[in-house]
């Protein structure tokens, strides 16, 4: 009895560990949390014009930090635009604030052709940024700018994209168009009667307010997965305007401006911090 008891105890065990297991094997469907917040940061490097009408190139920072909902399809985020933060999300709606640089013009780093022409400081430029979707594929997306020191000049740079999703792949192009200020074109584009004098390959030129830059940018973002992504673009601004006349350019740098980068992308669970809602 002893015996058959064992057996019989020892079969109902196995068999309840074989059911174990087989539950273990199921395939059970991913716990989804309603409407949880996401971050995603990201980091990367880029290159482009030293500095407006120059010939030469620097490279320059690129990084976002994006707020977004869980049962919302992954943000896009176009890499030329400022470094920007999310703060107000309505639908198709966004705006926050946004901040840009430019690194200074001087005579280093191959620009000794600007002899004689005034230094501008490096400019850090503070502001914000409007954004609305056309649904859900067109991207109006504008930024206003004001430098804090250097040109000390007012920036606005809008961008439209169409957007284009397949599996991983997310691809976009667009127009750019740019505007700056009195004191910012004649920061990087006039010429007084003593600076021409200096330089000797310039003429005296005075530049006001209006459209400066015209342009366009590609770009394509591939997913790992829900957590990493990748993002490269590629882009040309061609000076218009008072810009594009300024004797500048012209004799001294460029009228025509490329620029690309890339980042890395992470994106997490975000508790908040409590604070007004983030």
């Amino acid at each position: 009895m002893r015996i058959q008891s064992l057996f019989f105890a020892t079969a109902a065990a196995a068999l309840l560990s074989g059911s174990a297991l087989a539950a273990d094997l199921t395939p059970r469907p991913p716990v989804v949390v309603p409407d949880e917040w996401l971050l995603t940061l990201g980091v990367g490097a880029g290159v482009q014009n030293q500095f407006p009408g120059s010939k030469t190139y620097t490279a320059v920072p690129l990084g976002q930090i994006t707020r977004w909902h869980s049962n919302e399809p992954a943000p896009f985020i176009a890499l030329d635009d400022g470094f920007t933060l999310d703060l107000f999300d309505y639908g198709p709606f966004k705006a926050g604030p946004v901040a840009r640089y430019i690194s200074r013009r001087g005579l280093s780093d191959g620009n000794g052709a600007f002899f004689g022409m005034h230094n501008v400081g490096w400019s850090a430029e503070l502001g914000g940024f409007v954004e609305y979707w056309f649904a859900n594929v067109i991207r109006a997306h504008l930024e206003v700018t004001q430098a804090v020191n250097g040109n000390k000049g007012l920036e606005a740079n809008l961008s439209i994209d169409g957007v284009y999703r397949t599996g991983p792949w997310t691809f976009s192009a667009g127009p750019r168009l740019g505007y700056g200020d009195t004191p910012f074109m004649a920061a990087y584009f006039s010429v007084n009667p003593i600076e021409a004098a200096l330089n000797g390959r310039v003429t005296p030129y005075s530049a006001s307010g209006g459209l400066d830059t015209v342009g366009g940018v590609l770009q394509a973002r591939y997913d790992f997965n829900r957590s990493w992504n990748v993002i490269g673009y590629g882009g040309y601004n061609r000076l218009i305007g008072d810009a594009g006349a300024s004797p500048i350019p012209n004799r001294l740098g460029s009228k025509d401006e490329f620029k690309g980068g890339a980042t890395i992308n992470y994106t997490f669970a975000w508790g908040g911090l409590g604070i007004l809602g983030f």
